[in-house]
């Protein structure tokens, strides 16, 4: 199929740019976005010059695995991501060719369809790594609750607490335990694309939170297993906070108890 003959045929709602890459595909750059805000691919696979009757196959070229492998995810390592997969793509009638996801169009069905089913099969299987990373969240807050309970203390879960010009700031506990009680915030393991953003996250909290109104302790607790965070960025949560390791119980017990 010519390129001139594809961009008659797609739509500007769905596509944003048409284009011939390297090997001889064409490349249908989407609307639809990545969880990291890069736009979806799908590649044009022309079988027309077969003797049998012609098909147009859809890949995204493996584009899609490649992308949570760039993010330290590997889409078959168990058998719930594998399930997850398989689920996604059931509905939207979208197959997987070794690495790649693919669609070959039915007799009469029209292009922009098919793109548009192989984009949303593409964002689907990219939502693992939000997956990944609650399930990989949960685990550790799980560890850090059955620490409290083990060791009677006290706590409410997901505190709303008034901050600097008002804002309302989330803090993950709040332990009512010693004479002044502690406010908590949990941070758990994190890849090294993550590390960043999420200690500077716990950083930010806690400078709202650093008000004499606020009486009680600020504590962080956090996976010192994770050998991905930066010194510099833990250094700026220890300005503002008690950054105690989950591997350390005394530690941990001694500065909620305070």
């Amino acid at each position: 199929m010519s390129l001139e003959v594809l961009e008659q045929k797609v739509s500007e709602g769905i596509v944003r740019t048409v284009d011939t890459v390297r090997g001889g595909h064409t490349r249908i750059q989407t609307q639809l976005v990545y969880p990291d805000g890069s736009f979806i691919d799908v590649f044009v696979r022309d079988g027309a010059q077969q003797m049998i009757a012609p098909k147009i196959v859809l890949s995204d070229l493996g584009q899609t695995t490649s992308w949570l492998l760039d993010m330290r995810l590997k889409p078959w390592l168990s058998e719930n991501r594998k399930r997850f997969i398989e689920d996604a793509l059931d509905v939207l009638s979208v197959r997987q060719n070794a690495g790649a996801l693919e669609i070959e169009l039915s007799p009469g069905e029209p292009l922009n369809s098919a793109i548009l089913r192989l984009a949303q099969a593409c964002l689907r299987v990219s939502d693992l790594v939000f997956t990944q990373r609650n399930s990989v969240t949960t685990v550790f807050k799980e560890r850090v609750e059955e620490f409290f309970s083990v060791h009677d203390l006290p706590f409410e879960q997901d505190v709303e607490i008034v901050g600097r010009h008002g804002r309302s700031i989330r803090v993950d506990y709040r332990v009512a335990k010693g004479p002044r009680g502690a406010l908590v915030l949990a941070l758990g393991p994190a890849s090294a694309s993550s590390a960043h953003t999420l200690t500077n996250e716990i950083f930010r909290r806690w400078y709202e939170l650093n008000m004499p109104t606020i009486g009680e302790r600020r504590v962080t607790i956090y996976d010192d297993a994770c050998q991905d965070y930066r010194e510099d960025d833990l250094a700026l949560v220890r300005d503002f906070s008690e950054l105690v390791p989950i591997g350390n119980e005394d530690a941990v017990a001694e500065a909620l108890a305070a």
